[in-house]
């Protein structure tokens, strides 16, 4: 099953919706075919679209999680790998965390680091090799369950 990828982004329009109440939707106005979304109010409605609008950013933040677990559990890779799977995890988090509450994503590019546990400080790795790095933990791991699956 696919979706359609991101990223997605909270568009308003003020448009007559007639008997609706006065609802705005978000995400399209329909003449697009796009979902309408309604609420009882604007600001619940803009909270839903801006929760609905970080969607793949939050599914890729729970791969890279999920890839960043499993390479620690199966101990693949050396601690720095892990740790730039970490930190890309972490990053993701707080950008997706960010999008949904309608607040500034963190930037964390050229100097700046991620501070993974007291001890740990790391600069985040260029994005697209720490996705390729999530992409091949990932693919290792459905490897293994087709593996076992298979006896």
């Amino acid at each position: 099953m696919s979706h359609t990828p991101g990223p997605w982004a909270v568009d308003t329009c003020d448009v007559d919706v007639g008997p609706r109440g006065g609802f705005k939707p978000f995400g399209g106005c329909g003449c697009c075919g796009s979902p309408w979304m309604t609420a009882s109010d604007h600001e619940t409605a803009q909270a839903d679209a801006r929760l609905i609008a970080a969607g793949p950013d939050m599914l890729e933040a729970l791969e890279a999680h999920r890839a960043w677990s499993y390479a620690e559990e199966h101990h693949i890779g050396t601690f720095d790998v892990r740790m730039v799977l970490c930190a890309h995890a972490q990053s993701l988090t707080l950008r997706a965390i960010a999008k949904a509450k309608g607040q500034p994503e963190p930037d964390y590019s050229g100097a700046k680091w991620l501070k993974v546990w007291p001890q740990v400080r790391l600069d985040e790795c260029e994005i697209e090799a720490a996705r390729a790095l999530v992409a091949e933990v990932l693919e290792h791991e459905r490897a293994a369950i087709a593996k076992a699956e298979q006896g």
